[in-house]
């Protein structure tokens, strides 16, 4: 079971995005914010671009964000290959 992080946003290096993208990856929700913590740092290290959100008591661990589905679509396998299970989140989608 993941658990999520407080707000604190930081980017680090990743694959190529373009300011405004749209799509992230959500990789986990929280609620013990040192679990939150270190996920978000291994991520940083391996050149993540990384947000956290603080929402109640959990904290949300994304990456992103990426231009396009494809773009992200490449860093979910990265991610899986790793074990994890990454959600796709399209922020642009309105309606």
């Amino acid at each position: 079971m993941t658990e999520t992080p407080a707000k604190q946003e930081s980017h680090a290096k990743s694959e190529p995005t373009k300011s405004g993208g749209s799509f992230y990856l959500q990789v986990g929700v929280f609620s013990n914010a040192d679990n939150a913590r270190d996920l978000a740092a291994k991520l940083k290290k391996q050149g993540f671009s990384v947000s956290s959100e603080r929402m109640d008591t959990r904290t949300r661990i994304r990456v992103g964000p990426y231009s396009s589905r494809e773009a992200a679509d490449k860093a979910r396998h990265k991610l899986e290959a790793q074990g994890m299970k990454p959600a796709l989140v399209d922020t642009g989608r309105r309606g």
